[in-house]
């Protein structure tokens, strides 16, 4: 690629604005990061390339206690909790076999007495709608404002934004937001390769050469990602015998169908299917997108799959679909830097790419904002950012890999690809109780992380019976509360231990 060391100009008569943040794309990222950085009284902007930061776009969004924990102290947890609904009642059904059920059970609750916050889901635009309302000065929220340059030189105390319309934003920090086909990190990726060139020509290249390499972008990160799935997903009217909390997972060969009862009692659903091994992978900058025809293949080979007790089928969801009914890829990644030595990083899935089954996609965002507000500090020089974006580097690569990992490894076995997880799911799984099936969520909650500083309230009050990493390790300093193995979370950070 060619490299342009030298910085444009901004136009004549452009328009110049200078801020501490430059937050490049809305949704769930670019907006919760912009409610924290209110909240601590950082002077921001969030640049969205589309009309709306609230479009209705995609379908149902899970929310975990690691994200809602984070919520909660933003003080959102009430608007959530008003326009989502708990999960309740948790059925597997057998697609092959004429929809017959395999189990249902109530992991939900036993997520929720162990971690505090009861699991449950809600529309992605129903989320966007509560973070947009959170922000109370709207005018730093700009629409059709697409980004089409960044320029990030070590030697111009600050990072310039460039829109298509002309407009010009200069900030200590500049946050891609902006998605799985992100343009910031391409720029960033860009700037790497112009730092990489400078320092081998460099008049004293070791100093250079040493500051360089350690943010070198790895040839990891550039390589193809995974892409070995992919669904459908949409809103239906409400159908009888899915109820208001209910949660459906159809499992089949190479296919599995997931459903959830909103609290309006539409169905929000998804159709997942596993793409050939000639097409499950993809380049990171060239991520393909379904074909019409390849959505009216699986919505065909779909139609047939039953879904309740009641005989409802795939076909009748799809038949009774209103908004717009969604076709993607699902590529899944972790970008080893999320920085490259200058004012810019990527975060949410620009970054990290979840496959969606699980639900962890979404409050891995919330986790990553919080992480990045908890490394930066008040005067922000470049050498204190290089050192805070490598602390988010080191500790969140290795969590959210190992989410990503588990995520696909439960899509893989939702859609019955081997022998072992139809005979585990159909005869192993029925014998086992609740507490080992809800196992499953517990090593992706509770490393989870929670805002830090004076400006952010501790989370709300909540008997628990697992603590949260962070507890422990604050334990030793406070006085222990014994409750027969119960945590109970008295007072910031937290008043209690397991007995």
């Amino acid at each position: 690629m060619a490299t342009n060391t030298t910085a444009p100009a901004a136009a004549a008569g452009a328009s110049i604005t200078t801020h501490q943040v430059v937050i490049v794309g809305g949704g769930i990222t670019g907006l919760t990061l912009a409610v924290m950085l209110q909240q601590l009284g950082v002077d921001y902007v969030l640049l969205e390339a589309y009309s709306s930061v609230t479009p209705q776009l995609g379908a149902s969004l899970g929310l975990f206690p690691n994200g809602l924990r984070i919520l909660d102290q933003l003080g959102l947890l009430p608007a959530v909790e008003a326009a989502a609904v708990n999960t309740a009642n948790c059925t597997w059904r057998d697609s092959g076999r004429r929809g017959k059920r395999i189990m249902a059970r109530d992991v939900g609750s036993v997520v929720a007495a162990r971690h505090g916050y009861a699991p449950c889901f809600l529309s992605r635009h129903q989320l966007v709608c509560i973070l947009e309302g959170a922000v109370r000065d709207k005018k730093r929220l700009l629409v059709n404002a697409k980004v089409s340059r960044i320029d990030d030189a070590d030697n111009e105390g600050c990072a310039r934004v460039y829109t298509t319309d002309g407009r010009v934003f200069e900030a200590q920090v500049v946050v891609g937001a902006d998605g799985v086909r992100s343009l910031v990190r391409t720029e960033m990726w860009r700037h790497a390769e112009e730092r990489e060139t400078q320092a081998a020509t460099a008049s004293q290249p070791h100093e250079i050469t040493t500051k360089s390499s350690s943010w070198t972008i790895p040839a990891s990160d550039k390589a193809p990602v995974p892409c070995e799935h992919a669904c459908l997903f949409g809103t239906s009217r409400p159908k009888a015998g899915i109820a208001p909390g209910d949660t459906i997972a159809a499992c089949g060969d190479r296919a599995a169908a997931g459903l959830m009862g909103a609290a309006c009692g539409d169905v929000m659903f998804f159709w997942f299917w596993t793409l050939p091994p000639s097409n499950n992978s993809c380049p990171i900058t060239d991520i393909p997108r379904v074909t019409p025809e390849q959505e009216a293949h699986e919505r065909e080979r779909c139609r047939d799959v039953i879904v309740t007790d009641g005989g409802v089928t795939m076909g009748q969801i799809l038949d009774d679909v209103y908004g717009t009914l969604g076709a993607t890829v699902l590529p899944n990644f972790v970008l080893d830097r999320w920085s490259s030595g200058g004012r810019v990083v990527v975060i949410g899935d620009a970054a990290h790419k979840f496959n969606p089954l699980v639900g962890q996609g979404g409050n891995s965002c919330i986790e990553s904002c919080a992480a990045l507000v908890n490394q930066l500090q008040a005067h922000w020089a470049l050498e204190s950012l290089t050192t805070a974006f490598a602390a988010l580097e080191a500790e969140r690569v290795p969590r959210v890999r190992s989410m990503v990992d588990q995520c696909q490894d439960a899509m893989h076995k939702t859609a019955w690809e081997s022998w072992k997880p139809r005979v585990l799911q159909r005869y192993i799984a029925p014998l086992l109780p609740v507490s080992i099936l809800a196992d499953f969520h517990k090593p992706m909650l509770t490393p989870s992380l929670r805002l830090k500083g004076a400006e952010f309230a501790e989370p709300s009050v909540r008997e628990h019976s697992v603590p949260w990493d962070d507890e422990k390790a604050d334990m030793p300093k406070l006085q222990d509360v014994r409750e027969k193995g119960t945590v109970v979370v008295a007072s910031a950070p937290v008043a209690a231990a397991a007995a």
